[in-house]
C-alpha cells in the first residue's frame, strides 16, 4: 500500500513547537471543553529572539510562572491531515506501475497532506512558582 504526502502547494509547511509540562492543565469550568483549541494557555517569555536550542525560557499561565528550557527533538515529527480524494490519482498512478502496490483493502485513494514540522520542543520539569502580589487582567 502507498500513502502519499504532500506539502500543501508545493508550499514549506509550517513549524510547530511542543509544550511538554508535568502535571496536568485544569481549565475553568466556565470555558471547560475537550480540546485547547483557540484558548488562550498562557505567555511564553524568552530572552533572546531567535531562540536557540537549551536556551532559557518562562511560562506564565495566571498567577503561576514555570521554568523551562528550549531542546531540539530526537527525531522530527511531522502532523499530517487526511486529504479526502486528493490522493486517487496519485494511487492510480502508483497502481499502474505495480498492481500491487495499491493493495486489495481498499485504501488506494488514500492521501495525506503535511500540516507542519515539529522540530523543538519547550520543556518545563519544575512545578509552577506562584506570583505573589501580581494581579491578573481578564
Amino acid at each position: 500500500m502507498i500513502i502519499t504526502v504532500s506539502c500543501p502547494d508545493g508550499k514549506g509547511t509550517a513549524e510547530w513547537l511542543v509544550l511538554d509540562l508535568q502535571g496536568s492543565v485544569e481549565l475553568a469550568k466556565a470555558v471547560e471543553s475537550e480540546s485547547f483549541g483557540g484558548i488562550l494557555l498562557g505567555h511564553i517569555i524568552t530572552p533572546e529572539e531567535p531562540a536557540e536550542a537549551g536556551s532559557k525560557v518562562t511560562l506564565q499561565i495566571g498567577n503561576h510562572r514555570c521554568s523551562g528550557t528550549l531542546e531540539d527533538l530526537a527525531k522530527p515529527l511531522v502532523v499530517v491531515g487526511k486529504a479526502p480524494g486528493a490522493g486517487a490519482a496519485a494511487a492510480a498512478e502508483a497502481a499502474a506501475d505495480d498492481e500491487a502496490a495499491a493493495g486489495d483493502d481498499g485504501s488506494a485513494g488514500v492521501a495525506y497532506t503535511a500540516r507542519a514540522v515539529i522540530r523543538r520542543k519547550f520543556v518545563f520539569r519544575d512545578r509552577p512558582q506562584p506570583i505573589v502580589g501580581v494581579s491578573v487582567s481578564r
